[in-house]
C-alpha cells in the first residue's frame, strides 16, 4: 500500500511536470511570437525613419565607440562630395575634412560630448572640389536600455548660404544656440523639511520657476503625491547611508506639466551643524523617449517633420497614384502658406494647394510614384491668372508607398534675381550710351566688363588682366615719359584705393593708332570698406587736343602779328606828326582860321592814332614781354600804381580807402601793377565836374580765390552798354568829355585772364557809380605748395 501511494505521488508529479513543461512552452511560444512581431514592427518603423533620413537635406551619422561609422546618410556626398562608402572606410576623413583652423573647436566639442555637454558646433569643411562649406553641427550620446553609451549622433546642416548672405540672423541664432550651450545638470541644495536653500541655473529651467518663486516653495511641492512612498524609501537610504540615488521621478513644473528627472543626492553637514541634501537633478526626457524605439523612431520623423526650415508634405496615394491625400504637414508649411494644417491634412493635392496644379505639380507626384525616382525641381505657380511665387520641390517615395515633397519658398530669391537681371541690362544700356568708355575690374585688377564707347576709344578690344598691363603702352601727356604698369590710375585704384580724375595720358590702340584721352579710375568698396574692383573711365580728346594746339599757335601768330604792325606803324606815324608840326610852324602866319583847325584835325588824329598803337603794342605785350610770374606781395603793385597816378589824383581832388587783406600771389608785378593803375585811373577820371572821386579798394581772400573791388561813385554805366565794356577800342564816352583810347578795359581783361582769374562789373546805372571786380587764385598751377 505504501509502495502504491508512492507510485500514484510519483504519477502525479510526472504529471504536473509534462503540464508545467506544456504551459511553459507555450508562454514562451507566445512570448517568441510577441517578441518578433515587436522586432518586425521596429524594423519596418526603422526603415521608414532611414528612408526619411536618407532623403533629409541635413548630414547624419551614427559613430560607434571605437569611432567606426555606423550609419551615414547619403546627403554627405551633396554637403562634402564624398559618399558614405567613403567615410565608413575611412572615419578619420571626418577629422581631415575639417577646415585646420577650426579643428581646436571641434576637438573641444567632441571632448564636451564625452563629458554629456551637448552643444552644437559651427566649422567649415574643405569638400573635395576644394569649395569651403560652413556646417552647423550637433551630436549628442546614444545610449542602450542600460544607460551606458554606444557612440554618438551627429546631425550636419549645410549653412554656408545663410552665413554669406544672413549676417544678423546668424548672430542671432548663434547668441541662442550659446545660452543652449549654458545648460549643465541642475543642482540644488535643500535642508531636511525639503525647503530650496540654494540652486543653479539649470535647475530653474526645469522646474519653470523664478528664483525669488522658487525660494518659496519646497521640494515637496514639486512631487507629485504618487511618489510619497518612494520619497520615503529615498529618505530612509540617505539616513542610513548617507546618500540616495539613482531614483527617477517627475517634477510638476510651474505650468502643471511633468518633466521626469533622475536624481543622486547625498546628505551633509553644514557650518551651522545642521544636515542637508545635496541633489544632482538631471532631466532624463530624451531617455526616456530613447529607450522606446518604436517611439523613438515616431519622434524622430515628426522632428523630421516639424524643426526643418522646408516645407514638407505627406502624402497618402490612392487609386493608383492618382489622387494624393495630404497626410501630414509641418509648422513649415503652415508659415509658408499662411495656413492652418487642421486645413489641409485629409485633403487632396487640388483641394489642399489649388495653386499648384496649374504648375504640373500633380503630374510629378504620379511619375515618381510609378517610379520610385526622386526629383528636383522648381516650378512657378499662378494664382487668379497671376504669377504667386516660386518653390524649390524634393519629391520622394517612402518604402510604404508615400511620397514626401520638401520644398522651400524661393520667391523672394528668383524675384531678386530677375531684379538683378534687370539692372545689369538696365546698366549694360546705360554704358552703351554714353560717350565715354567706362570699364570695370575686379578685385585683383582683370578687366570684366566695359562698354561700347571704351572699344571704340581703345580700336577694339580684348581681355586684360593684371599681368599685362606691362604690355599696355601709354605716356604721360606732358612730359611723354612712359606709363609703368604699376602707373596706370587703375592699378592704384585697386592697389592703393587712389582716386585718379582726368588724367591726360596719350595711348597706342589695340589697332595701332595713337590717341589723347582723359583716364580717370576710382576703387569699388563694400560695405566694410574693402576694394572689391573699380572703374575707368576714358574720354577721347584726340580732337580737341588738336584744335587747342591750332588755336594756341592761330593765337600766337595774331599776336606777333599785332606786335609787329603796331610796331612798325609808329615809325611812318610820327614821321607824319613831325612834318605837320613843321608845316603848322611854317605856314601858321599864311593859314587862315579854317585851313589851321584842319591841321589841328591832323595833328590831333595822327597823336590819338600814336596812342591806339601803342595801346595795342601794350595788349600784345601781355604774357610775352612782361616780368613773368613770381611770388610776390600783391600789396606792391597797388602802392607802385597809386605812386603812378599822384599828380591825377592829386589834380582831382581823389580821396582813396583801401582795406582788406592783402595776400602774397603768383603774379607777374608789371602786369598787376598796369591793372591797378588803369582801374584806379578810371574811378579817378570819370566823375562829375566839381564833385571830386570817392574810391573805395577792398581785398578779401576766400576759397583759395583773391577777389579785388575798385568802386567809385563817378558816372556811372548805361547798363545796356555794359557787355561792350572789356572790347577793343570800346568807348563808352565822347572824346569831348573823357580822352582815351578805349584799350584800357580790354588790356584788363587780358592782365586777368593771363592770371587765370576773371574780371566784371558792377552798376546800377548812368549817375549811380560802377564796381570793377576781379578774382585771380592765390596759388599757381606750377607752385601748389606756395611761396
Amino acid at each position: 500500500m505504501p509502495v502504491a501511494n508512492e507510485l500514484n505521488a510519483l504519477m502525479a508529479l510526472m504529471v504536473l511536470i509534462v503540464l508545467l513543461t506544456l504551459v511553459s512552452t507555450v508562454m514562451i511560444y507566445r512570448s517568441w511570437q510577441r517578441q518578433r512581431g515587436s522586432i518586425e514592427a521596429l524594423s519596418k518603423q526603422e526603415a521608414m525613419f532611414r528612408t526619411v533620413a536618407d532623403y533629409t537635406f541635413d548630414w547624419e551619422y551614427w559613430q560607434g565607440l571605437n569611432q567606426e561609422i555606423i550609419y551615414m546618410t547619403p546627403s554627405c556626398e551633396r554637403v562634402t562630395g564624398y559618399t558614405p562608402a567613403e567615410f565608413i572606410a575611412d572615419p578619420d576623413l571626418l577629422i581631415r575634412i575639417i577646415y585646420p583652423e577650426d579643428r581646436p573647436v571641434m576637438a573641444r566639442h567632441f571632448h564636451d560630448i564625452t563629458r554629456g555637454i551637448r552643444t552644437p558646433a559651427d566649422f567649415r569643411i574643405v569638400r573635395r572640389d576644394g569649395g569651403i562649406r560652413w556646417i552647423s553641427h550637433y551630436c549628442r550620446v546614444v545610449t542602450g536600455d542600460d544607460g551606458q553609451p554606444l557612440g554618438h549622433r551627429a546631425s550636419n546642416r549645410d549653412i554656408t548660404a545663410a552665413y554669406q548672405a544672413q549676417a544678423s540672423l546668424r548672430a542671432s541664432e548663434e547668441k541662442l544656440r550659446g545660452l543652449y550651450e549654458l545648460s549643465p545638470l541642475g543642482i540644488c541644495l535643500t535642508d531636511m523639511q525639503g525647503r530650496f536653500v540654494d540652486f543653479n541655473h539649470a535647475f530653474l529651467l526645469i522646474c519653470g520657476y523664478s528664483e525669488q518663486e522658487l525660494k518659496a516653495l519646497d521640494y515637496w511641492t514639486l512631487t507629485p503625491k504618487k511618489y510619497v512612498a518612494d520619497e520615503r524609501r529615498q529618505k530612509e537610504a540617505l539616513e542610513r547611508t548617507g546618500r540616495y540615488g539613482p531614483y527617477e521621478k517627475e517634477y510638476r513644473r510651474k505650468n502643471g506639466s511633468l518633466v521626469p528627472l533622475r536624481l543622486n543626492g547625498v546628505l551633509i553637514t553644514g557650518a551651522d551643524g545642521k544636515d542637508y541634501i545635496w541633489s544632482i537633478v538631471e532631466d532624463i526626457t530624451e531617455r526616456i523617449q530613447s529607450e522606446q524605439a518604436l517611439r523613438e523612431s515616431e519622434s524622430r520623423l515628426n522632428e523630421l517633420f516639424e524643426n526643418m526650415s522646408s516645407g514638407a508634405v505627406m502624402y497618402h496615394a490612392s487609386e493608383d497614384g492618382r489622387r494624393f491625400i495630404v497626410a501630414s504637414v509641418n509648422r513649415a508649411v503652415e508659415r509658408i502658406e499662411h495656413v492652418r494644417r487642421a486645413d489641409l491634412i485629409g485633403k487632396n493635392l487640388e483641394q489642399a494647394f489649388p495653386c499648384a496644379v496649374t504648375s504640373g505639380l500633380p503630374n510629378i507626384l504620379q511619375r515618381v510614384w510609378q517610379s520610385g525616382v526622386g526629383e528636383h525641381f522648381s516650378l512657378s505657380f499662378h494664382c487668379e491668372g497671376r504669377m504667386a511665387g516660386w518653390r524649390e520641390n524634393y519629391v520622394y517615395k517612402l518604402p510604404g508607398g508615400e511620397i514626401v515633397v520638401i520644398y522651400d519658398d524661393v520667391t523672394q530669391r528668383k524675384q531678386a534675381e530677375e531684379a538683378l537681371r534687370q539692372q545689369e541690362a538696365l546698366l549694360r544700356t546705360v554704358l552703351n550710351t554714353l560717350p565715354v568708355g567706362v570699364w570695370v575690374a575686379d578685385a585683383q585688377g582683370a578687366i570684366r566688363t566695359g562698354n561700347e564707347a571704351g572699344r571704340r576709344i581703345w580700336g577694339g578690344a580684348r581681355t586684360i588682366e593684371p599681368e599685362q598691363y606691362g604690355e599696355c603702352k601709354g605716356w604721360w601727356h606732358d612730359t611723354g615719359k612712359p606709363i609703368a604698369a604699376h602707373e596706370w590710375a587703375l592699378v592704384r585704384a585697386i592697389g592703393k584705393g587712389d582716386t585718379a580724375l582726368d588724367e591726360v595720358i596719350d595711348i597706342e590702340c589695340v589697332d595701332g593708332t595713337r590717341k589723347t584721352i582723359l583716364n580717370s579710375a576710382i576703387p569699388l568698396r563694400d560695405d566694410n570698406g574693402r576694394i572689391t574692383g573699380a572703374i575707368t573711365v576714358n574720354q577721347d580728346i584726340t580732337e580737341r587736343i588738336a584744335a587747342e594746339a591750332a588755336l594756341l599757335q592761330s593765337n600766337a601768330d595774331l599776336e606777333q602779328f599785332a606786335y609787329s604792325v603796331s610796331h612798325d606803324m609808329r615809325q611812318p606815324l610820327r614821321i607824319v606828326v613831325g612834318h605837320l608840326q613843321l608845316l603848322a610852324r611854317g605856314l601858321n602866319a599864311k593859314l587862315d582860321d579854317e585851313d589851321r583847325d584842319n591841321l589841328n584835325f591832323a595833328l590831333d588824329g595822327a597823336r590819338r592814332m600814336d596812342a591806339m598803337i601803342v595801346s595795342l603794342l601794350e595788349y600784345s605785350r601781355v604774357g610775352r614781354k612782361t616780368e613773368s610770374k613770381r611770388w610776390m606781395l600783391s600789396s606792391e603793385s597797388l602802392d607802385e600804381a597809386l605812386s603812378f597816378l599822384a599828380p591825377a589824383i592829386e589834380e582831382a581832388g581823389a580821396g582813396i580807402e583801401i582795406s582788406g587783406q592783402w595776400p602774397r600771389i603768383f603774379a607777374s608785378h608789371d602786369e598787376l601793377t598796369r591793372l591797378f593803375q588803369n582801374l584806379l585811373g578810371n574811378a579817378v577820371k570819370y566823375h562829375e565836374a566839381g564833385q571830386p572821386p570817392r574810391i573805395e579798394v577792398a581785398s578779401a581772400v576766400t576759397a583759395g580765390r583773391w577777389r579785388v573791388s575798385v568802386r567809385d561813385h563817378g558816372i556811372g554805366i548805361d547798363l545796356r552798354q555794359i557787355d561792350r565794356l572789356f572790347q577793343f577800342f570800346s568807348r563808352l564816352q565822347s572824346r569831348a568829355r573823357f580822352e582815351g583810347t578805349g584799350m584800357g578795359l580790354a588790356l584788363c581783361r587780358r592782365i586777368v585772364e593771363h592770371h587765370d582769374g576773371r574780371i566784371w562789373v558792377e552798376s546800377e546805372g548812368e549817375g549811380q557809380g560802377s564796381t570793377f571786380i576781379f578774382e585771380l587764385p592765390v596759388k599757381s598751377p606750377g607752385n601748389e605748395t606756395g611761396p
